[in-house]
């Protein structure tokens, strides 16, 4: 569940801001564009062209979880290609994206204090319960995680 939720939402924006830079940077008037260039573009591909090595390791490591990620970006993106010519359902393909977006931008739960990350981790070892833990304003805090209740081949970790 980590990494592939780390492949979603860290790993992924890596390697679309790559591919976007890429597409730009191979483009026939690529100086014409950078004239361009709005906010949209420069944060879309803030993290890309910076440190190879470092996002080279950070996806090859993770690659196993990246890859049905990444296919999942290309879907999204072909539905959109296709959408580009029905106003409709481009509209609706956006709105539910935006309406989805609530969730993971979001997301609702109900921590508790934790006095340390021992106790967080032996509490979920014992009970063997998913938690997400943070460290907020110097206190610990854990929080049962939703986890898919599909069942995984994959060895727990």
């Amino acid at each position: 569940v980590h990494d592939r939720s780390v492949a979603r939402v860290s790993h992924a924006p890596h390697a679309v801001a790559h591919a976007l830079l890429g597409a730009a940077a191979a483009s026939t008037d690529a100086a014409v564009g950078s004239w361009l260039a709005a906010g949209s573009f420069r944060d879309g591909t803030r993290v890309a062209g910076r440190n190879a090595e470092r996002t080279t390791n950070m996806l090859g490591e993770n690659a196993a979880a990246l890859g049905p990620v990444i296919d999942e970006v290309i879907a999204e993106l072909s539905g959109l290609r296709a959408d580009l010519t029905d106003p409709d359902a481009l509209r609706a393909r956006l709105a539910r994206v935006v309406e989805a977006s609530r969730t993971v931008r979001c997301p609702t739960a109900d921590f508790e204090p934790c006095p340390s990350l021992v106790v967080a981790l032996e509490a979920s070892c014992r009970t063997g319960a998913a938690l997400v833990v943070r460290f907020r304003d110097g206190t610990f805090e854990t929080a049962p995680a939703a986890v898919p209740t599909t069942a995984s081949t994959e060895e727990p970790r």
